[in-house]
């Protein structure tokens, strides 16, 4: 097609009268459109030139044409960085949609950054909205724009827990790579074991926290292993299923100094952050409870109910170097988790994960992290 188009523009160009003045740049867009077809170093640089020339001057890219241009320019990445954000502009979702395919190695974060305006489109939920999510997580990762990765993730996470592309997002989860350095594998196993509990998946949701579990007693702390033997515990599981953990629990308890038998009675404050409406509702229970366990605990929720988890950090801040211990829900937004943890770490304050629901072992775990927290000394 390509000597044809050049014919025509001379052909044009001679008679300046006789034709519209549109028809010379459509037309020349069309060559280069032609011309990119022939994939040599030549013929790719003026047919990029006369593509980002036609576009400039506002000449309509035609539906049928965008995908085999993109593809043609695909294998010369500086001809793609070059003119991917006027094909974007001009080919909206259907440029968007073949920049994004797979093999596309053009890395621009234009694209990344569409994805995810498109996500934030009204019309767009569910698994459209989810998939999208997903490309515009790898490319923002490969960015290594880590601050927006972590946005992706918790956006993920929020649709898979109310049942939206599930299997999806497991499946990152069990890839470090698609969620490393946003999450570390911890965040990951807390999040799978989050999904896989909600859908009553207890083996494996188990089995999602076996090497948290280890990294626990093989660490500074049982707080940890404590909380996965307490879910574990309160789950219908054959009690063989965790038969290790339990053994390798009491060994590394048993090369521990007895804290509890060393404990004095005395003040300590318990944070307890996380949980929806529903844990809420019970917070005065739990408050007798743990009242009547040791009166010298004293108590307060943070509760979160998946919100804005910037703005509930924003308060953790101001209020966590008044206690002594911190206990986080299992209904927490996995990166919230991951802040609150490292504010902990800054303060010198022991933490706790909850992962049960119930009463019983919300108690528990307020009760181990108390004495942590009186283990410490801080006052």
């Amino acid at each position: 097609a390509y000597p044809h188009l050049e014919q025509a523009i001379a052909h044009f160009q001679s008679r300046p009268t006789s034709y519209p003045a549109s028809l010379i740049p459509r037309t020349a867009l069309y060559l280069g459109i032609a011309k990119i077809q022939l994939l040599t170093a030549a013929q790719m640089r003026h047919g990029t030139q006369l593509i980002s020339e036609g576009l400039v001057s506002g000449v309509d890219l035609p539906t049928h044409f965008i995908a085999p241009t993109i593809n043609a320019l695909s294998l010369s990445d500086l001809a793609i960085d070059e003119l991917a954000a006027l094909l974007l502009e001009a080919g909206g979702d259907e440029a968007l949609d073949a920049l994004t395919q797979p093999g596309m190695v053009s890395e621009l974060p234009i694209v990344a950054e569409k994805l995810l305006q498109r996500t934030r489109r009204p019309h767009q939920k569910g698994e459209s909205r989810a998939a999208d999510l997903r490309l515009a997580l790898a490319r923002f990762l490969r960015l290594n724009n880590v601050e927006q990765a972590v946005l992706i993730l918790d956006e993920l996470e929020e649709l898979a827990l109310g049942g939206c592309a599930v299997e999806a997002f497991l499946e990152i989860l069990d890839t470090p790579e698609r969620y490393d350095p946003a999450w570390d594998t911890d965040d990951a196993a807390r999040a799978r074991h989050r999904l896989l509990d909600a859908r009553g998946d207890y083996v494996l949701a188990l089995e999602a926290l076996r090497a948290t579990f280890f990294r626990s007693i093989h660490g500074s702390t049982l707080l940890e292993a404590e909380g996965i033997l307490d879910w574990a515990r309160s789950r219908p599981l054959d009690e063989r299923s965790y038969a290790e953990l339990l053994g390798s629990y009491a060994a590394a308890r048993g090369s521990e100094p007895d804290a509890a038998a060393d404990e004095q009675p005395g003040p300590v404050a318990v944070l307890v952050i996380g949980g929806d409406e529903s844990q809420e509702s019970g917070n005065s229970q739990v408050l007798d409870k743990v009242d009547q366990e040791d009166s010298y605990i004293s108590l307060d929720f943070i509760t979160t109910n998946w919100s804005n988890w910037s703005r509930t950090l924003d308060d953790v801040q101001r209020r966590l170097p008044s206690f002594n211990a911190v206990v986080l829900s299992r209904l927490v937004r996995t990166t919230l988790g991951q802040h609150v943890r490292r504010l902990c770490s800054k303060h010198n304050i022991p933490w706790r994960f909850c992962y049960g629901a119930g009463q019983g072992t919300q108690v528990r775990a307020i009760m181990a992290a108390a004495s942590a927290g009186r283990a410490t000394g801080r006052r």
